[in-house]
């Protein structure tokens, strides 16, 4: 397994990701896109794209989150594969202020903001690349967890949104169908 921004693609990877990290944008309701780290946004031209951040993020690392963070991160990701793939359009992105990112577009990009759920913005100043400390999500890696066959998240108590209900995730890997089959059937795990 590896950890955003390095990611494998796949959807055990994703689902983990998706727990520790967060977008400027965020899908709700499957097919409505929301504010998430961005509280707001407006599209002054066609290749224009200003952003309103949220206030008072948090990275699990406990740096706040600015401006700055969105630009290092927007910026990194297009050295892995989810950037070429979600922001292949991105020309440019550039701080206005502390909370407030413009990004700019080769050309008119009505879905910027669906792409931009798909990338995360992550402490690129981390001293631990490629770990969910690094996010702002609901929950963080259990600190001790060895991620060979499953991965412990816990509630990130500092998270904007407020407590998470669940205060701690298991996502488990098994190699075939039948093996998760069996171990929900056994009680072991409450989804597969």
């Amino acid at each position: 397994v590896s950890f955003y921004p390095n990611v494998d693609d796949s959807a055990y990877t994703n689902d983990v990701d998706s727990q520790a990290f967060e977008g400027l944008t965020s899908f709700y309701d499957l097919t409505k896109v929301g504010p998430q780290l961005a509280l707001s946004w407006t599209n002054p031209d066609a290749s224009t794209w200003i952003f309103k951040l949220r206030p008072n993020v948090k990275f699990h690392t406990g740096r706040t989150m600015t401006a700055n963070d969105v630009k290092a991160s927007l910026d990194d990701i297009q050295n892995f594969s989810l950037g070429p793939e979600f922001g292949s359009t991105i020309k440019e992105v550039s701080v206005v202020d502390p909370l407030t990112v413009k990004i700019t577009t080769n050309g008119a990009d009505p879905i910027l903001p669906n792409e931009l759920s798909e990338l995360f913005i992550y402490d690129t100043t981390s001293k631990t690349p490629n770990n969910p400390i690094n996010g702002t999500g609901p929950y963080t890696i259990k600190p001790g967890t060895s991620t060979k066959n499953s991965i412990d998240l816990v509630a990130f108590d500092d998270y904007y949104g407020g407590k998470p209900y669940v205060r701690e995730l298991d996502f488990t890997s098994y190699d075939t169908t039948a093996e998760a089959t069996a171990a929900a059937k056994a009680g072991k795990v409450d989804i597969a």
